[in-house]
């Protein structure tokens, strides 16, 4: 919901979720393909406690300005400027050292004395 907000108030509009893939080449794919689309916000939702997320790619495109990467089915190099704002989501995620690094994490816990 937070991510939602976050949303609504910069662009009008919540961001579209996707779920972060497996493979790093996916999800160098993945990057190119949400940049490509231009979109103020990228969420990558409900990451898998089971997993430490570790991505070398990741780590990059949410630090860097610009993204380069080379376009599917063609032998040419693609440059994309990152203005996307990047969000993700998670019960507990687990980041490795290198995402913690780049990451600002944010806990949200229920008030256990809630007086109405």
């Amino acid at each position: 919901m937070l991510a939602s907000l976050i949303g609504i108030i910069t662009t009008g509009s919540g961001p579209e979720g996707r779920t972060l893939p497996e493979a790093e080449d996916d999800i160098r794919k993945m990057i190119t393909a949400e940049l490509i689309t231009g979109r103020p916000m990228i969420l990558l939702d409900n990451l898998n406690e089971k997993r430490v997320l570790d991505s070398s790619a990741l780590a990059s495109v949410v630090t860097q300005p610009t993204w380069t990467d080379r376009i599917l089915g063609i032998t040419r190099m693609l440059d994309l400027k990152n203005h996307a704002l990047w969000l993700m989501t998670g019960n507990n995620p687990q980041l490795s050292n290198e995402m913690s690094r780049r990451c600002i994490r944010l806990r949200i816990t229920p008030e256990s004395t809630c007086h109405g």
